[in-house]
């Protein structure tokens, strides 16, 4: 479908530069960065890809390399090479979730003090697109006004997405962290719904901001945003029943649908 130009550059954020911060930190002391985009046909007999036209993202470095074993993790949310405090182990996860969403494949190659191969492939579309005003797919006669606090540590997350919600009618609170977050509590509690990342800066993640606000402001709903739609810790939050999540990166009629499925839905 068609996206915004402003759109498009958030969709792209989340893969080109994880992508490229991962291949910097492999490179600690200098290295060579390729980013190339071409036309591509994949010719497969795979069962996780199907032969067809692509647009092919490849991103090579000649950094440190990853080993086999690591490489077998690369997916996994969590699991990190880097020290303490230098990423959450999320990027990949997000990058292959974001991926899979557009229904494209995604692989690897890497070997040890060689550096990092990185190929994605997306679906090619064949013809002209007619340009889509995604803001007529939103009824935002629905929108009353409600307060919504945004917590995203990703500042230019965060600003989108408040633009977002702003235009949709909502009275927004920003907050960076889930410190930062229950201190807006506290200042003005009259807050309808918190969405928020799941993992968060600080040692407090979603759910532990969520559970501690609900606390203090049983009304409060909650509306969860990942790059990863089976997160442990949203499982780990309410068991069988996890509370809503919507993937990351999301349209602007998702996001709308979103907050409004957990507005109006009864206490």
């Amino acid at each position: 479908s068609f996206l915004s130009a402003r759109f498009h550059r958030m969709l792209q954020r989340p893969i080109e530069s994880t992508l490229a911060i991962n291949a910097r930190d492999a490179m600690p002391d200098g290295g060579r960065l390729s980013i190339n985009v071409s036309n591509t046909t994949l010719v497969t007999d795979s069962d996780d890809a199907v032969t067809g036209e692509y647009v092919t993202l490849k991103i090579t470095d000649n950094g440190t390399g990853m080993s086999q074993d690591v490489l077998s993790y690369a997916y996994d949310p969590f699991f990190t090479t880097k020290q303490q405090g230098k990423g959450t182990g999320l990027g990949l996860s997000m990058v292959y979730g974001f991926v899979k969403q557009s229904d494209g494949y995604i692989n690897i190659e890497s070997h040890v003090g060689e550096g990092t191969i990185v190929q994605i492939h997306l679906p090619r579309h064949q013809g002209l697109l007619d340009p889509i005003d995604l803001d007529t797919e939103i009824d935002q006669d629905k929108n009353t006004g409600e307060s919504i606090l945004l917590v995203e540590d990703d500042r230019d997350l965060l600003e989108m997405a408040s633009q977002l919600l702003t235009n949709l009618g909502y009275r927004v609170h920003e907050a960076g962290d889930g410190i930062a977050a229950l201190e807006i509590l506290a200042g003005d509690g009259a807050v309808d719904l918190i969405l928020t990342d799941v993992v968060l800066p600080k040692g407090m993640s979603g759910p532990d901001l969520a559970t501690r606000a609900q606390a203090i402001f049983p009304d409060i709903k909650i509306l969860y945003m990942s790059g990863y739609n089976e997160h442990p810790a949203i499982v780990r939050h309410e068991g069988k029943n996890p509370p809503p999540l919507i993937s990351k990166p999301f349209r602007k009629a998702e996001l709308a649908d979103g907050i409004r499925a957990v507005l109006d839905r009864p206490h």
